[in-house]
């Protein structure tokens, strides 16, 4: 098709591209929404949504119900409703919203009960205000070397398993010993 638009007169080939350049723009915007296929047992099968990454909230319309997008495949996402299921319709408009779930963290959070989006149960508004800090939920786990050592000794109560077996107390329990020499059994009978 590209060679024949060169064979055209000039007039037909800039409204060829303009119509060309109309065309990528709404695909473009259509990897950004999609629309609800089903929807049961609190969570939803999603077409379109191509932008969407995992862990990433998604905001329905017209109720503006947040939702997960966790399910990732090539024609479906699959959603985790943050809302009630009732107000998702077959057919609802899903947008992409750009953020990991996230909850803001202030000292005013002290004392209250907040539901994984962030939302005060009790007043049922987000927290705000001075030194708030928006903190991912997910969140990678630190490395090694970061970590607290173990510098602390653990003791059992008990002589003979203090005398023989060195426990470390720290981030992690640590017992140190050859294989097979019954550390599990050891374990089992302190706890």
């Amino acid at each position: 098709m590209k060679l024949s638009v060169f064979l055209l007169s000039p007039k037909k080939k800039k409204k060829i591209i303009k119509n060309e350049k109309k065309t990528v723009k709404k695909v473009s915007l259509f990897k950004n929404y999609g629309f609800i296929e089903t929807v049961g047992a609190g969570i939803a099968q999603v077409k379109g949504l191509f932008n969407v990454k995992a862990g990433e909230l998604v905001r329905i319309y017209p109720f503006n119900i947040l939702a997960l997008a966790l399910n990732l495949g090539e024609k479906r996402v699959g959603l985790v409703l943050c809302g009630s299921e009732r107000f998702v319709n077959q057919n609802d408009i899903v947008s992409i919203t750009g953020k990991l779930i996230s909850i803001p963290i202030n000292p005013n959070i002290l004392g209250t009960v907040i539901d994984p989006l962030g939302f005060n149960l009790m007043t049922n508004q987000t927290l705000s205000g001075s030194g708030t800090v928006i903190v991912p939920v997910e969140q990678g786990a630190p490395d090694i070397i970061s970590r607290q050592p173990i510098f602390e000794p653990l003791l059992t109560g008990l002589t003979v398993i203090d005398s023989l077996v060195p426990i470390g107390r720290g981030q992690r329990e640590l017992i140190i010993g050859d294989r097979q020499t019954g550390k599990p059994l050891l374990l089992l009978m302190l706890f």
